[in-house]
């Protein structure tokens, strides 16, 4: 016999489910007994719900498949909500199981706030960020309950993936069942391509005829399982493509046709390309502000765009007729384009202009171009580009959201082998110590593991560094010092006069001793003082994996550059072009980019 939990526990293994992360609690007892006893899935414990959500999310990514994430009732719930958030936003599939308290003592939410201790409407937070929430009543048979978790799991991994989440009352936990019935063979769910063909012969004959066509690269590129395809694609076409920052990973350095990442704090060049083309084909992204900046008539100007995304509610965002959507899959276009498509686009001139471009504005005239450098203190865009030069071809990186995260947009060099994520959409704070600790548990044995963060975002979940220290996870911990929140100084500076309030040690926010915590936390500790540290550091850590913090003092006062900056005038934001980043280009340097794209004359 099995308890109602072991029978789900029991099942979502059989449907492929290897790891769990979680926080134990009074609610879901018998859910952490069930996880005690499963010898097929592999639980790791966080100190904090929000950074067990976002540990499943950093495995999902990585490995394309969910991880299961475990949470008592009432306070464990609230605190899994920013993580499940961020999956949900970035489309990554997770199986988020909870435990309620029992039904006989539930609450009606429709005239209580609560009736149970550490009771919550679940429910009502949960359901607006998973695809279904679903509650397993004391009253349903092991035959439904399989049923039931089979579907829900289905649907995580379908179509747009994301999270689920399954909840078990406590009275319902300890329901006893035959083992029989999880057992079972799952049914199988081949999922079914589609494709709008017309739609998608309406793309590929623009982007054949088009002078300046132009590929952009998604996310949904790999949650779609076609890299491969993508990349026979860009071969077969030899048309020039960017990437967004959600898929940062799958440029090429070493390839001419790979421009760069896109988007309001990403590289110039790309953005120029992207602004400069007449065609641009979308495979599997939102073309959210991310990718196009607020200034979406400056954006849409004098070209044509076409916009393949699984998700058709993705297209409701989509307010220009200069857009056009195709819904569809993106392995299933890849193979009807191999099929179908008898006419590739003829580039070569253009792809010499952008090849040209990208070379001319790289991080060397970025670097220069920069405003506030110290000369006496290292640039962040210098240490993400050596940290990318020389950590191993095969390396797992993670990233924060502010200055760490755009110096790895501007200036890593990405080379085929190296899995980079971050937290695309939500951007919360604290993100990047448990994402990680996720990436430390997938099953590349032989990728190393970084993470490059900052000292404002590190203090957020603080606490997991006892996580990497007692499990002796190998990840090396570089650290942006620069005395807190840059992201909220820089906004401070342009909209309130360098008024500064609650972002740095001289307005009200205190930042301890990096050096102090990696002792406490039993975890190797550097600092850098030249950019050869990196080598040594690296080359160290390679040889002897082992948990290390790498403190990395910044200048206060560097910003992100390049980057847009939007001002307010009469009380309304202005935004300029995504091809008009500040630092702006010098006349003789805007004279050379109009040289090569006179169509840039309207918007830089």
């Amino acid at each position: 016999m099995l308890t109602a939990s072991q029978l789900i526990v029991e099942r979502l293994a059989k449907l492929g489910i290897r790891q769990a992360f979680g926080v134990v609690g009074g609610a879901i007892m018998y859910i952490t007994d069930a996880l005690r006893q499963s010898t097929a899935i592999r639980s790791t414990f966080l100190h904090h719900e929000q950074a067990a959500a976002i540990a499943a999310e950093a495995y999902g990514k990585l490995e394309n498949r969910p991880a299961l994430v475990f949470a008592t009732a009432g306070p464990g719930v609230t605190n899994l909500l920013t993580g499940v958030a961020d999956a949900y936003m970035d489309s990554v599939p997770m199986v988020v199981l909870v435990g309620d308290v029992r039904t006989t003592i539930r609450a009606d939410f429709a005239t209580q706030r609560y009736n149970a201790p550490q009771e919550v409407d679940q429910r009502a937070l949960l359901e607006p960020i998973v695809k279904e929430y679903l509650c397993v009543e004391p009253s349903l048979c092991a035959e439904t309950i399989i049923d039931e978790v089979d579907r829900i799991v289905t649907l995580a991994c379908a179509g747009r993936p994301g999270p689920v989440c399954i909840a078990l009352p406590l009275d319902a936990q300890g329901g006893k069942f035959e083992a029989a019935a999880a057992l079972a063979s799952p049914p199988s769910h081949e999922p079914q391509g589609y494709l709008d063909e017309i739609a998608a012969r309406r793309a590929v004959t623009a982007l054949a005829s088009a002078q300046s066509p132009l590929l952009v690269l998604g996310a949904g590129v790999r949650l779609a399982r076609a890299e491969a395809a993508t990349r026979d694609l860009v071969r077969a076409w030899q048309v020039p493509y960017c990437v967004t920052i959600g898929a940062v990973d799958l440029q090429d350095a070493e390839d001419e046709l790979s421009v760069g990442c896109v988007g309001p704090t990403s590289q110039r060049a790309a953005n120029l390309a992207l602004q400069a083309a007449d065609c641009v084909l979308v495979l599997a992204s939102s073309l959210d502000q991310s990718v196009t900046g607020f200034n979406i008539d400056a954006f849409t100007r004098d070209k044509q765009i076409h916009l393949l995304n699984v998700d058709a509610g993705e297209f409701l965002r989509i307010r220009n007729t200069s857009v056009q959507c195709i819904e569809g899959d993106l392995r299933t276009f890849c193979k009807w384009v191999s099929e179908h498509a008898t006419k590739s686009p003829s580039a070569h001139a253009w792809a010499a202009l952008v090849n040209q471009l990208k070379n001319w504005l790289d991080h060397t005239h970025e670097r220069a171009m920069r405003t506030t450098v110290n000369p006496h203190l290292l640039s962040a865009y210098d240490i993400s580009r050596r940290i990318s030069e020389r950590i191993p071809q095969r390396s797992q990186v993670v990233l924060g959201i502010s200055l760490d995260a755009h110096s790895v947009f501007n200036a890593f060099r990405v080379r085929k082998g190296h899995r980079i994520i971050v937290s695309r959409n939500l951007g919360p704070m604290g993100w990047d110590l448990p994402a990680v600790i996720g990436a430390a548990t997938t099953e590349s044995a032989d990728t190393a593991r970084f993470l490059i963060t900052g000292d404002g975002s590190i203090m957020l979940n603080l606490q997991e560094l006892a996580v990497i220290c007692g499990a002796r996870l190998p990840i090396c911990i570089f650290v942006f010092s620069n005395d807190g929140y840059v992201s909220i100084r820089t906004t401070q500076s342009n909209f309130f006069d360098r008024e500064f309030f609650g972002c740095d040690s001289g307005s009200g926010l205190h930042i301890p001793s990096f050096e102090h915590l990696a002792t406490g936390f039993g975890i190797a500790y550097d600092r850098l003082h030249s950019l050869d540290d990196i080598d040594r550091i690296i080359e160290s850590h390679v040889a002897a994996p082992r948990p290390r913090l790498v403190e990395c003092p910044l200048d206060p006062a560097q910003l992100r550059e390049p980057r847009l900056v939007s001002r307010v005038v009469n009380g309304k934001f202005v935004t300029p072009s995504l091809a008009d980043m500040t630092p702006r280009l010098s006349e003789s340097d805007r004279a050379r980019v109009l040289s090569l794209f006179p169509q840039l004359a309207m918007v830089l």
